[in-house]
């Protein structure tokens, strides 16, 4: 059957301002995490928020685009799921495969330009503040109690760490976070 959320579907109606919202929103709706048990829930949706925040937060002048491209980088997961980065990073031809469909999706729901038009700085601060948004949010979970989180903490950590762009207000937040990532969630709390 080739009826509503397939990709067929979506490129016979790609210019319909209903059919975009909705396959946007249906974006925003996956679950992420699905291979772990969480406390509560964590959707696309409030990870790209909580990334935008980073970015406005800790660049020093984030461009519209680098903004909107925080917004939806991973609204393609509607559609072509959400793979722990573990699995693609042992199997990279269907990385490949992964990272393809990912843009024909971006490119049918007319996502595609926004990312094209990143520079390649731009592509490593979005990188960053989404490794950084995940590893936050599962230093989160951990305080909360959730012990099966702490994998995804010492990998994510480990990732930005050999990031080269490891300046200003981004590096003190990160080496907070490395060193004692309850203090950092402590200082939010007396904010």
């Amino acid at each position: 059957m080739r009826g509503p959320g397939t990709m067929d579907h979506l490129m016979k109606n790609k210019d319909s301002v209903f059919e975009r919202i909705r396959l946007l929103r249906k974006g925003g709706n996956v679950k992420r995490y699905h291979t772990l048990s969480i406390i509560g829930e964590n959707t696309v949706s409030s990870h790209s928020w909580n990334v935008v925040v980073l970015l406005f937060v800790l660049h020093p002048s984030p461009s519209k685009n680098l903004l909107m491209a925080a917004l939806f980088h991973d609204v393609a997961e509607g559609f072509v799921g959400d793979p722990p980065a573990s699995m693609l990073d042992e199997f990279p031809k269907l990385k490949k495969a992964y990272k393809t469909a990912e843009h024909v999706v971006l490119d049918g729901l007319g996502l595609g330009a926004v990312y094209s038009l990143l520079t390649a700085e731009e592509k490593v601060w979005l990188k960053m503040c989404d490794r950084l948004e995940g590893v936050l949010f599962s230093i989160e979970q951990r305080l909360m109690g959730n012990t099966q989180i702490n994998d995804v903490i010492h990998n994510g950590l480990e990732l930005l760490l050999h990031e080269q762009l490891l300046t200003g207000e981004l590096r003190d937040v990160l080496n907070m976070v490395r060193v004692n990532p309850y203090v950092f969630f402590e200082k939010l709390k007396k904010i």
